[in-house]
């Protein structure tokens, strides 16, 4: 059906593929397309292509090396791990699932080695970039304006429906008991249970009303009810943290992980599409199989 390199993979290993396609709809309660349906023919491209990114990370991996292989007792510990998260340690329920979805031990086993392989050889791609405190500083210096934080404030609300209730709420409000009439009374679920708090917010992150509300009190102070799109509030401030200038001294740690982070990002998908190009050009199809967008499937990408 398809040659990867040196690689053939055979009609029988399709028929097999389609079999656990097959399976696997079932056990999800799905139906599985019939022959001769476009459906049919894309459920075909997606086990072709599953087969050829076994060997493409196959043959990647063994490139790779040592740092990139999968030992036996790695495969093992994967396979345990899906046995006590799924069948309460069970190895022969997992066998029976297995089965069930028409993979055999060497072919699950074949799977999880595939796995292992890959995110191996997206850890040997990323380990070799770095981003060094240099180029943090460099970057701190190119992005200044960046580090300058506007005034933010420590807010609690109580939201409420109606202007009636917003009343009656606010001339028993007091910075005593906000927190006790927010959890009783405030209908913001994400803030209620924690005293109304919304911690720390600009007041360009909020809506000009509440921020307009927020950003004229004094600490300690709790406004009258202000309405918004999302019903009435009642706001009480509980700190007001100046505007500022983040040094340099505290902004490197955050600038040289996340821009470590981006870098190794970029790079792993720069070697992906490296490879699936070089393989792509590698792979031959048999007549009637178009070939897909790349020779190692789309899961090669994550």
């Amino acid at each position: 059906m398809a040659q990867v390199g040196d690689s053939q993979i055979s009609t029988d290993q399709l028929t097999t593929g389609m079999s656990q396609l097959a399976a696997a709809a079932s056990s999800q309660g799905q139906t599985f397309p019939t022959p001769g349906t476009a459906s049919y023919q894309a459920a075909q491209q997606q086990a072709l292509q599953t087969l050829i990114q076994l060997q493409v990370v196959r043959f990647e991996a063994g490139k790779c090396g040592r740092p990139c292989a999968a030992s036996d007792a790695e495969i093992a510990a994967q396979l345990n791990s899906l046995a006590a998260q799924r069948f309460g340690g069970s190895q022969a329920k997992l066998a029976a699932y297995l089965k069930s979805i028409g993979y055999t031990a060497t072919e699950a086993r074949d799977q999880v080695q595939s796995s292992i392989e890959q995110q191996k050889l997206q850890t040997s791609v990323e380990h070799s970039v770095t981003f060094t405190p240099a180029q943090a500083k460099a970057y701190y210096a190119a992005h200044l304006t960046t580090y300058n934080v506007p005034q933010t404030r420590r807010v609690s609300h109580i939201l409420v429906k109606s202007e009636a209730q917003a009343k009656t709420i606010r001339a028993q409000a007091t910075p005593a008991n906000f927190a006790v009439l927010a959890k009783k009374y405030s209908i913001d679920t994400g803030s209620k249970n924690i005293g109304g708090s919304l911690g720390a917010i600009r007041q360009a992150d909020v809506v000009k009303s509440f921020g307009n509300a927020a950003f004229t009190l004094r600490v300690g102070q709790i406004s009258q009810p202000v309405k918004s799109q999302f019903g009435w509030h009642i706001i009480y401030v509980t700190m007001v943290i100046p505007p500022h200038h983040v040094a340099e001294a505290a902004a490197l740690p955050a600038i040289i992980s996340s821009q470590l982070s981006a870098a190794r990002t970029a790079a792993w998908q720069k070697w992906v599409a490296t490879t699936l190009a070089y393989w792509n050009a590698r792979t031959k199809f048999a007549p009637g199989f178009v070939p897909a967008a790349s020779a190692a499937g789309t899961s090669t990408g994550g």
